[in-house]
């Protein structure tokens, strides 16, 4: 599933778009076990009833004190499956569940609109460090059509991860610098593309290269992607562009 591109982030849906109060949507999506659950009351009057009982039952004062060690457990394991299906029965049994459920599947679409929107965020790459640069971009590639392997850990050699289409191998190192990458790390690429034999090596660096670095790429098979480069290869996975064997 692809979202198209944004200029402006998605609008989050309300209660009222679907006949819903905010008091009524809070009841429908908290159902009675989690208020039980979270209530510390629940949790006293729990505990005295089985203190209560054993102590009734026994007349001592010290299993009584310890009971709930013991019933406890027991009991939560058969109270909360019990409560569940209360919980779960109650809601379908509303006249207004299927104004709360459309709701909530549009809160679904929403949260994933917003996340795809992000992505398209100067800000949001710019934040990305380490492994979770490497995840976001090994995600943009895979649905550019590559089929992508993460190498990056110890022992990688320079090389973060692997792109294939067809007979292209491309290797690629992922930077999270918070300054604009100098020419020694795209001398570095050079030397790792070299050393591994692939056709051509991509560096990504979320805020961007220098003039020098730009200039020692130039003719070298040393693709430099920012995150213009990385929006605009987003693009192209919504459908804006060439596939994957497009530069």
């Amino acid at each position: 599933m692809t979202y198209p591109v944004r200029n402006s982030p998605p609008v989050e849906p309300k209660p009222s778009d679907f006949g819903l109060t905010d008091e009524r949507a809070s009841q429908l999506a908290d159902p009675l076990i989690s208020r039980l659950v979270a209530n510390r009351w629940t949790w006293v009057a729990l505990i005295s009833v089985i203190v209560v009982i054993t102590y009734a039952r026994t007349e001592s004062l010290i299993r009584a004190v310890l009971s709930p060690i013991l019933w406890l457990p027991m009991t939560l394991f058969v109270g909360i499956p019990a409560l569940m299906i209360v919980s779960a029965v109650w809601r379908r049994l509303q006249a207004d569940f299927p104004k709360y459920r459309a709701y909530d599947r549009a809160r679904t679409k929403f949260r994933l609109a917003l996340a795809e929107w992000k992505r398209t965020q100067r800000e949001w790459w710019q934040a990305l460090r380490g492994k979770a640069l490497e995840a976001e971009v090994a995600r943009l590639f895979a649905r550019r059509g590559f089929a992508v392997r993460h190498v990056g850990g110890a022992g990688d050699e320079g090389v973060d991860l692997l792109l294939t289409s067809g007979e292209r191998t491309i290797l690629v190192q992922c930077k999270g610098h918070k300054k604009p990458i100098g020419p020694a790390v795209v001398r570095e690429v050079y030397g790792t593309l070299a050393h591994h034999k692939h056709g051509e090596a991509w560096l990504v660096a979320v805020c961007g290269f220098t003039r020098a670095a730009v200039e020692f790429a130039r003719g070298k098979p040393i693709r430099l992607l920012g995150v213009d480069q990385l929006i605009a290869e987003l693009q192209r996975a919504d459908g804006r562009g060439a596939g994957p064997n497009g530069r």
